[in-house]
């Protein structure tokens, strides 16, 4: 649900065949977003145009196409790399001739030749699969929007969260922001919880432990309603160790490189290779080393049974 007055703006003016511009922030996830498409597809081939939809990958091609061939009741063609050459050239001349109307497809098909071009969509224009990856570069939404000049075409750029670029298009003029009224945003706004030292002092000692408490609590109810994404900021199972006596950081013997350990194992400078077993601390003598963070294979290990969904 954007705006009313800019939304409702917008289709009356698709309909009327014009060339209106626009930047939508999409809240209330993929259901918003085919909702929104559709209205503006279908004011579109209201007043007889074409309509180019470019999206970054197949899995929002095969979801995009179905659901508009479904609500519209008219043929859709897909132009994708993996479908091959017989199969695109076949959609190429479809769209070509007229015989199809609207196209959906990844970043080459923001080239693709469609008949009377009413409107072009790109779907999340931050999105690095939209740019070409030969010289000289062209990013799909760019190429929409230089189409959209001489074509007398609309423009739609819709994503979860707005680009510098498309921030630009909208602060120089060139498009409209279609944005959700702000108690929509935060009625659908994720809560975010950051727990402090006194929050965490108030756990007890497991407040201090490698996965706190909190964390322990809000993955369980997490699981209450369906999968819970942890994510940690470092890659391996433990990326960096230290000596257990003095915290001075432990190093590679070879190269200076950071020790590291794997789920098993003796510790492994993460730069050469080597193995540092045994390892002696530099400063104090110590041998043994002291885990300093865990890295993203680490956490699976230590749910263990604790965070079982349910029953």
């Amino acid at each position: 649900m954007v705006r009313r007055a800019r939304g409702s703006a917008l289709l009356r003016r698709l309909r009327a065949g014009e060339a209106p511009r626009a930047v939508w922030n999409v809240v209330g996830g993929p259901a918003t977003w085919r909702a929104g498409l559709l209205a503006a597809v279908r004011a579109t081939r209201s007043a007889g145009r074409g309509v180019l939809v470019v999206v970054p990958d197949l899995r929002d091609v095969d979801a995009i196409a179905a659901h508009l061939a479904q609500e519209l009741g008219e043929e859709v063609v897909r132009l994708v790399a993996s479908d091959g050459p017989s199969v695109r050239a076949r959609a190429h001349l479809r769209a070509l001739t007229g015989l199809a109307r609207v196209v959906v497809g990844t970043r080459s098909a923001a080239w693709a030749p469609v008949v009377d071009l009413g409107l072009v969509v790109c779907w999340d224009d931050g999105d690095d699969s939209l740019l070409e990856q030969r010289s000289p570069y062209p990013h799909a939404a760019q190429v929409l929007a230089m189409r959209a000049e001489p074509e007398r075409a609309a423009v739609l750029l819709a994503s979860p969260s707005r680009s510098v670029w498309a921030q630009h298009l909208v602060e120089t003029g060139w498009a409209v922001s279609l944005r959700a009224e702000r108690t929509r945003v935060r009625t659908l706004a994720p809560r975010v919880a950051a727990p402090d030292a006194e929050d965490l002092a108030r756990s007890g000692p497991g407040g201090h432990a490698r996965i706190p408490t909190p964390v322990w609590e809000a993955v369980r109810q997490g699981l209450t309603t369906g999968p819970v994404l942890v994510q940690t900021p470092r890659a391996g199972y433990v990326p960096h160790l230290a000596c257990s006596r003095c915290r001075t950081p432990a190093r590679c013997a070879a190269c200076g490189g950071t020790l590291a350990m794997a789920a098993s194992g003796p510790p492994t400078c993460g730069t050469c290779g080597t193995s540092a077993d045994p390892w002696r601390c530099p400063e104090c003598g110590g041998g043994g080393c002291a885990r300093c963070g865990s890295g993203r294979s680490a956490p699976p290990r230590s749910w263990g049974g604790r965070s079982r969904r349910p029953r």
